[in-house]
């Protein structure tokens, strides 16, 4: 049996990739619906398979679920109460209707809990972009056997390319990476702004810092403070767009430089002006062996 629970273990995450792609803890801040509502919301062809889905994600806790009441049921109370009544001298028993059957898109009203809270791209402590994030890394790790058998990563065995190369290519993956990259400053990232003495340097340069919303947080909390992000091509101009958008404001103390972290070349120097720098590697050295780990910090 717990071979067959590891086997399938792999539905869960694929629930919970089907709810955020379809939009559903968006649609479900308007209030309860039912699944004939959220299909006609989210755009699915088939109210009764998105019904499943909604329980399934109801069983894991992505979703809340009730069972709706029959207005017979409602009127089969009122009517006890009526009988009552009447045995009182109270007057009439009204007669009930028919019974009112739903069909099994609405059987269930769905809302949302805490957990569909974060998973809805407005949230402080999103983790949508996360999760749309791990759905690229499902698709790699179903090569895994075929990556240890050939000694190839399974992304380039799977996509033909390396996983890099793929976000350069693809403006959609790299727009969800930037915003995944994003939930880490907003969740573990902040105390870290917070909780270190930050104050001290005068210039910080984040290699490998994605679109910069590290060192975004640090120049907000600091004002001295200038900055620098280092990255590839295409994501240096990603982050240089989401400045320009989110913290038009901070560009006069920011710098973007293309640059590769393999090549200390191309890494930046300090400002001349900067008497206390601080290089900064945040969420990088696990994505490599241990010998490309210490290629990396010298």
């Amino acid at each position: 049996m717990l071979a067959a629970e590891l086997a399938s273990v792999f539905l869960k995450s694929q629930v919970l990739f089907a709810i955020v792609e379809l939009g559903v803890p968006q649609a479900l801040k308007g209030g309860p619906m039912t699944a004939s509502q959220l299909a006609a919301e989210v755009g699915a062809a088939r109210a009764e398979w998105l019904n499943r889905l909604l329980k399934a994600a109801a069983e894991l806790g992505v979703v809340s679920k009730r069972q709706r009441r029959p207005r017979q049921q409602q009127r089969r109370a009122a009517g006890a109460s009526a009988v009552q009544g009447a045995d009182a001298g109270a007057g009439p028993v009204a007669a009930a209707g028919p019974y009112d059957v739903f069909s099994e898109a609405d059987e269930f009203e769905y809302y949302g809990n805490s957990l569909t809270a974060v998973l809805c791209s407005g949230h402080k402590s999103s983790m949508a972009a996360m999760v749309r994030l791990y759905r690229y890394n499902y698709e790699s790790a179903a090569s895994l056997a075929e990556s240890i058998r050939v000694g190839a990563p399974s992304h380039e065995l799977r996509a033909g390319r390396g996983f890099w190369e793929g976000l350069a290519g693809d403006a959609a993956k790299g727009a969800v990476f930037d915003a995944a990259m994003g939930s880490f400053k907003d969740l573990g990232g902040a105390s870290v702004v917070a909780g270190y003495d930050w104050g001290q340097f005068d210039q910080v340069i984040d290699v490998a810092g994605g679109n910069g919303s590290f060192v975004a947080a640090l120049l907000l909390r600091h004002p001295k403070l200038v900055g620098a992000v280092v990255d590839q091509r295409e994501q240096v101009r990603r982050g240089a767009e989401w400045w320009r958008s989110a913290h038009p404001e901070l560009l006069p103390r920011a710098l973007f430089v293309m640059g590769d972290m393999f090549d200390a070349s191309t890494i930046p120097p300090p400002l001349p002006t900067a008497v206390r720098p601080a290089y900064v590697l945040r969420n990088i050295l696990h994505n490599w062996d241990d010998a490309e780990a210490l290629q990396i910090l010298k």
